[in-house]
């Protein structure tokens, strides 16, 4: 990850890290709502109830705002999202693929990692990209 922001510009540290979580976790929380819990038995409380849609509006308007928020470089911010919510959810379709086509906690915590270091990487590129 560090080697990912060695290329984006200082005063875009806040946003961009910011961005890239909350990106990751959309990708993570939308699988959570259509995939079955893997682990037979009692699954944990979050994997019990599926999160309303309300709670993913939610953050895809977070998404959204952190996006607006680095206007001048609004394509930019867009591709950074876009990166991680693909990847999460790659990351989330090739876990469920080894399961048996369902999840567990570990899969959501692993596709949220991929999915912040994919928009990291974005970034990096993007901002590569942006200054030649």
């Amino acid at each position: 990850m560090a080697a990912a922001l060695w290329s984006v510009q200082p005063g875009a540290y806040v946003l961009t890290l910011a961005l890239a979580g909350a990106a990751a976790r959309w990708g993570a929380v939308v699988h959570l709502r259509s995939v079955p819990y893997a682990r037979p038995g009692d699954p944990s409380p979050a994997a019990r109830q599926r999160p309303p849609v309300a709670v993913l509006s939610a953050n895809l308007a977070l998404v959204a705002a952190l996006v607006a928020a680095g206007a001048p470089a609004l394509a930019r911010g867009a591709a950074v999202a876009l990166g991680g919510i693909a990847l999460a959810t790659a990351a989330l379709g090739w876990s469920r693929t080894r399961l048996g086509g369902a999840a567990v906690g570990d899969t959501y915590g692993f596709a949220v990692t991929v999915g912040e270091v994919g928009a990291l990487i974005t970034a990096a590129v993007a901002t590569t990209a942006q200054v030649r």
